[in-house]
């Protein structure tokens, strides 16, 4: 009876010692887990949104002796002024034209008003909605462009300037002559100016 209970006991004992034994296998196949290292990069790009052109910031646009063309004749500028636009900013930009005499040719030296100035017009070409149609900037004008990899890359547009005449009645250089305006110099600025949005 002694030796069954102990044998018994024996049976008892195997099993709790091989299941310790896996256990202690286990946990030493967790404790050998690899370490690791996290390198975290980072880098930063500037923003840039600008209206370029080929000739440089201050351009001069000559129309002519507005008094040798009739007032009902049509005088633009010699070649269109080429525009480049560039803007890396994700949300895109927003393009301002304006007069600084609004929208007119004022003699220099006066005030402007009757007899001392001119107005003109103005036309754009240019894909991604660059363009617009024969206006006066008597008020600063408004237009915000998306960003895309086109403005990304630049985009190119034209200006062109209308002004009509002044000579009223007769031909230069005869008696009758005369003009809309004083003779003098007629000047403007006109300015495009990119911001990002």
């Amino acid at each position: 009876m002694m030796n069954r209970l102990s044998a018994s006991k024996r049976r008892d004992v195997r099993p709790t010692l091989y299941f310790a034994a896996f256990c202690g296998s286990a946990a030493f196949a967790t404790g050998a887990q690899a370490q690791e290292v996290n390198f975290f990069l980072n880098a930063e790009v500037d923003p840039f949104c600008a209206a370029t052109t080929p000739l440089g910031e201050n351009i001069e646009i000559d129309l002519g002796i507005l008094s040798q063309t009739p007032t009902g004749s049509e005088v633009s500028s010699s070649g269109d002024v080429e525009i480049i636009y560039v803007c890396n900013g994700p949300e895109g930009f927003t393009r301002t034209i304006s007069s600084l005499n609004e929208g007119v040719l004022v003699r220099v030296g006066s005030a402007g008003g009757d007899g001392n100035e001119i107005p003109y017009f103005v036309e754009a070409t240019g894909s991604e909605g660059l363009d617009f149609s024969r206006t006066q900037f008597a008020q600063p004008q408004t237009r915000t462009f998306s960003g895309s990899t086109a403005f990304l890359n630049g985009v190119s547009g034209t200006l062109t300037v209308f002004v009509n005449g002044v000579l009223d009645g007769g031909t230069a250089g005869d008696p009758t002559t005369r003009t809309t305006v004083f003779a003098g110099q007629y000047t403007d600025v006109l300015t495009v100016a990119v911001t990002a949005n």
